[in-house]
């Protein structure tokens, strides 16, 4: 009976380490993954998130529920966060990432500096000021950036906190060598 009434605080406990584990190392601490859910959801298109979501709960739960039925029960809450969350990053990583690719080939662009969309999760976006571009585009001695809000580059303009400070210096002197109509 007593072993019993242990199970409960005990998975509960082992589902809080894998969340802590899963969530330093997808996310670099454990309140990110809330925080990117809240704000990647509203920026991101739902096509990018929703299925890779969807598919990474529903593994979990399949695993989890199958995990409940064996002498391992204690460990199925653990078995849904350590599938949950890895699989539905994972997922929209590939996703978002793909969708940048194919955006990068249709702008060929001359110089680009991109990074992976899992590099903006480690990111704190939703935080100002920002000074962090996933991605930085020239083409035709014209600065972009990219915005995963709108699945595209937009041309950077000149301001104060502008191409200087996100493009690299050595585009900057290149197109300063070329000689203009």
């Amino acid at each position: 009976m007593l072993l019993k009434a242990l199970e409960l605080p005990a998975a509960t406990v082992f589902a809080a380490i894998t969340y802590a584990v899963a969530s330093a190392a997808l996310f670099g601490d454990p309140f990110k993954p809330v925080e990117a859910l809240l704000y990647w959801t509203g920026i991101l298109d739902s096509r990018y998130w929703s299925t890779p979501l969807f598919v990474g709960l529903a593994v979990g739960a399949v695993l989890a529920l199958l995990t409940a039925l064996t002498r391992a029960r204690i460990f199925a809450p653990a078995v849904f966060v350590a599938v949950a969350m890895p699989m539905s990053v994972v997922l929209t990583v590939l996703a978002v990432n793909a969708e940048r690719e194919r955006e990068i080939a249709k702008f060929r662009p001359d110089r680009i500096v991109d990074h992976s969309f899992r590099l903006a999760l480690l990111q704190r976006p939703w935080r100002e000021p920002q000074f962090y571009v996933h991605a930085v585009a020239m083409k035709d001695c014209v600065p972009y950036v990219w915005s995963y809000r709108l699945m595209r580059f937009y041309r950077l303009e000149p301001r104060p906190i502008g191409a200087r400070t996100f493009v690299p210096d050595y585009w900057i002197a290149y197109c300063d060598q070329i000689p203009r109509p």
